[in-house]
Formats: structure tokens, sequence, C-alpha cells
């Protein structure tokens, strides 16, 4: 386990965060789902960056584990996880595209309210 701004994260964990980054995830919507900072996951991902770079495979021999899993085996821990993880994204994501909609709709029927008044 390693120590995250907000709280331990497991080794599968950020194998899963590289995952959903790959499914087009953003950091911010990934490190919220998983409960840790922005930051230290770019963190983390920066440091397997590093190690890949150095030669060493370690980190993607544990990512294909990881999608193994995944794939193989339905009811793992590492799969529920997977899932829950994915599932937490899109509710994100979809939570920010409303917020973002009721954003600009405001500023559309303020602006419509500025322009009436001249």
């Amino acid at each position: 386990m390693y120590m995250c701004k907000g709280r331990h994260l497991d080794w599968y964990e950020i194998k899963i965060a590289m995952l959903l980054r790959g499914l087009g995830f953003t950091d911010t919507i990934i490190a919220n789902a998983l409960g840790i900072h922005k930051s230290s996951l770019v963190e983390r991902l920066e440091r397997v960056r590093e190690r890949f770079e150095l030669g060493n495979k370690r980190d993607l021999e544990e990512l294909r584990d990881v999608i193994d899993k995944i794939l193989k085996e339905e009811d793992s821990y590492t799969t529920k996880r997977f899932n829950e993880l994915y599932e937490k994204c899109k509710e994100l994501r979809e939570a920010k595209r409303e917020m973002l909609r009721e954003m600009y709709r405001r500023r559309e029927e303020k602006q419509k309210t500025n322009t009436q008044h001249l």
C-alpha cells in the first residue's frame, strides 16, 4: 500500500487508475472516485512512468495481471473494485457535465436579462 493524500492506495488501484485513464476519464474524476487528491494520483502515475523508462517492467506485469483478473474472474475483489470505480467515474463525469450545462444555462439567462434591460 502507498500513502496518498486522503487515504492509502493499494497497488492494484493505481493499475485500475491507469485503465480508467485509458478509457478517457480525467485525472480529477479518477482521483475523486478513489478518494485521493489529484496531485497524489498524478504523482503515483509519474512514478510508474519513471520506473518504466528505467527498464522496470513490474508495473506492466501488474497491469497485465489486473486486466487478466478483470477479464477472467468476475467475482474477484479486483474486478469488483474496477467495476465500482468505473461506475463512480461515469457518475462523476455526468454530474460534472450537468453542472456545466446548468452554469451555461444560467449565464445565457443572465445575458438575455442584461440585453433586455438595455
